[in-house]
């Protein structure tokens, strides 16, 4: 294209020796072609002169200036043409802009309003809102012209959590750069309340100096739903789990145990009744061994599935208890501490956090190879915190990931949901070689339930190696 502009210009017409009739004074056709955006000296060629416009150092046109009058184009002329092609170059290159910045407008109000999101543009300068799009009224319930040149103050709550929101936007672009995914309560214009998920970035200027957000919202009333269906779901599942856990144990202890100790009494009365020789004397006092380790074996099994000293002495003697018993039969060695309270927790609290260091602890016995465990139960004026420490051989967290997604690995699993259950958390920390720490922190709601005289009579904090 270069090239071409350079012929164009540089042509001029053939010589002849005849001279043609000498046409009107200052007669000439004049016409400006696009060029490339390409830098070109001007050039004269005699009776035709083209002349580039020029803006900037870019060419964006060629003024081609022709006369009928075989003659030298004058000074002033040429000065005029000039002046000509100066003012058609910036005429054209604002027209190009113009146009631009039309389409790049345009295509972004039409980004805008596409994304089911509530969409808002606010000055940095003045906390007011200067653009918004359509999912922002159909969510707020506001038209484009109540919220434009407002402050976003009125889609909260009240004026706390507007400065909440504040401080939490501060501190995600201090250490971020944006705040990204953020839950929040916002408020419509009838005045209701709803769950919303934030997304705030700074555009700065070339002081880099904010001055305009970009505010999306969205609306996540059907998510939350949905997850307390998910909640509620697992919750009636616990719960059918833990009436099946208590059947079962009730049925171990009414059947099964009354048919061991039966077997039991008939042998030993074998024993006393019959002349047996040594032999056999031997093989009924085995027999009696089976038969006592049989019925211990259903009480531990008929405990663990449903802890009756949970209900009577609480969370914290269950947790004692369960621990002696565990260290009575494995290699383990469990070191407990426990912050007293005289409030009791609800049920199904107490329930859900045994199960959980029932499930932590049965779980390093089976996998970690460890030889201590450190349990620590503190509670707080209103929380609960869990914690279970061991020094095994630990995990790889990125291969945990992928076993819970194959189905493997449920007993952490379990732990979440439960916590999950309770309103709390559950974190897993661990590597290869250096052990894994469970984390549990669940709200504490204590119950008017005085623990019995033996349990008041502890110290506030004990510290014991169960």
């Amino acid at each position: 294209m270069a090239q071409i502009a350079v012929e164009l210009m540089a042509s001029a017409p053939p010589q002849t020796t005849a001279r043609p009739k000498a046409p009107p004074a200052h007669s000439f056709v004049a016409a400006i072609f696009l060029a490339p955006l390409v830098f070109l000296l001007p050039q004269w060629t005699g009776p035709r002169w083209r002349r580039v416009a020029l803006w900037r150092a870019a060419i964006v046109a060629v003024l081609n200036v022709g006369s009928r009058a075989h003659a030298t184009i004058s000074v002033n002329t040429r000065q005029a043409i000039d002046a000509l092609a100066s003012q058609a170059g910036g005429s054209i290159a604002r027209i190009r802009a113009e146009q631009s910045m039309r389409a790049s407008r345009q295509l972004l109000e039409k980004t805008i309003q596409s994304v089911h999101a509530a969409i808002f543009i606010i000055d940095a300068h003045t906390s007011t809102i200067q653009e918004s799009n359509s999912t922002a009224t159909r969510i707020f319930g506001y038209s484009r012209e109540e919220m434009i040149g407002q402050s976003p103050d009125l889609l909260h709550l009240n004026e706390a959590t507007c400065e909440e929101f504040k401080r939490h936007i501060e501190a995600a672009v201090k250490e971020k750069g944006l705040m990204f995914d953020f839950e929040f309560r916002m408020k419509r214009k009838d005045g209701t309340c709803f769950p919303s998920e934030h997304t705030f970035v700074p555009i700065r200027n070339e002081e880099d100096r904010i001055v305009t957000w970009v505010g999306v919202v969205r609306d996540i009333t059907e998510r939350k739903r949905t997850e307390e269906g998910l909640r509620q779901l697992s919750r009636r599942i616990v719960e059918a789990q833990e009436a099946e856990r208590q059947r079962v144990a009730r049925d171990l202890h009414d059947s099964v145990n009354q048919v061991i100790a039966s077997a039991k009494m008939r042998l030993r009365k074998v024993g006393e009744i019959a002349r047996l020789n040594p032999a056999a004397t031997e093989l009924l006092a085995r027999c009696d061994e089976l038969l006592v380790h049989a019925l211990e074996e259903n009480r531990r099994i008929a405990h663990n599935l449903h802890p009756t000293d949970l209900n009577q002495l609480g969370f914290i003697e269950a947790c004692r208890n369960f621990c002696k018993r565990f260290q009575s039969r494995t290699h383990l060695e469990i070191k407990c501490s426990f912050t007293r309270t005289a409030q009791r927790c609800a049920p199904a609290t107490e329930l859900n956090l045994f199960r959980i260091v029932q499930e932590a602890v049965n779980n390093i016995e089976k996998h970690a190879r460890a030889k201590t465990v450190r349990l620590r139960i503190a509670f707080s004026k209103d929380s609960i915190s869990l914690k279970i420490q061991d020094d095994g051989r630990g995990f790889d967290s990125a291969a945990s990931k992928a076993a819970k997604r194959r189905g493997e690995g449920l007993g952490l699993t379990n732990m979440q949901e439960r916590a999950v259950l309770l309103g709390g958390t559950c974190d897993v920390e661990s590597a290869p070689n250096q052990g894994t720490t469970i984390t549990v922190r669940v709200p504490f709601q204590p119950i008017d339930h005085r623990p019995p005289p033996s349990a008041q009579a502890l110290p506030p904090s004990t510290q014991q190696t169960a």
